[in-house]
């Protein structure tokens, strides 16, 4: 958000909790901006009139793979999107090193445990589900391969797995590239 706004943008934020849009509002008050914020379900988004309606940008990372219904949540967000919006999303991907260790036992989809949803995709169910809701998909890579011991990265401790440790850049880099457990979507309205 303070990144949007230092670059000069109008912000429109979303969020299911009202705790977490207090704490945004806290966060502009420190930081000496301004932005609309509203508590809203993505798969319902009402705007009220008070703000724009015409988004440059519409922008969403590590949201929509934790709601029940992302067709419904990608159809409301078309609503709200122009002609010429951009939209960009994260969400997890099927095919990564990640979603094998959640599978295999060995790890769970976020730091914290009890994360009631987790959807995983892959590219082909990301282009029906924007077909089928009004989006064109521009391009779609895979990114990120946490690297850390979870233990002593919340200890501000970067230490990296001994299996990553031993790795050669190279190696991992391609790693990421085949088998993150990001999916990086930018689609356009048809």
């Amino acid at each position: 958000m303070i990144r949007f706004l230092e670059a000069g943008a109008v912000y429109v934020g979303t969020d299911l909790s009202a705790n977490s849009v207090a704490i945004a509002t806290q966060r502009l008050k420190c930081y000496d901006h301004e932005a609309h914020l509203l508590v809203s379900d993505c798969e319902s988004i009402v705007l009220p009139s008070n703000t724009p309606s015409h988004f440059d940008l519409i922008y969403s990372f590590g949201v929509l793979h934790h709601t029940p219904d992302i067709r419904s949540a990608l159809a409301a967000i078309r609503r709200v999107a122009s002609p010429s919006t951009q939209f960009r999303f994260m969400v997890y991907a099927k095919n990564s090193w990640k979603n094998a260790m959640i599978v295999s036992g060995l790890d769970q989809p976020e730091a914290q445990f009890g994360c009631p949803i987790a959807n995983t995709y892959d590219e082909a169910e990301i282009r029906v589900l924007l077909r089928e809701t009004g989006w064109e998909l521009e391009s779609l890579q895979q990114d990120h391969i946490f690297p850390w011991q979870i233990d002593r990265y919340v200890q501000y401790e970067y230490v990296k797995e001994p299996y990553f440790e031993a790795m050669p850049p190279a190696v991992f880099n391609a790693l990421r590239k085949a088998f993150g457990w990001h999916l990086l979507v930018r689609a356009r309205p048809i």
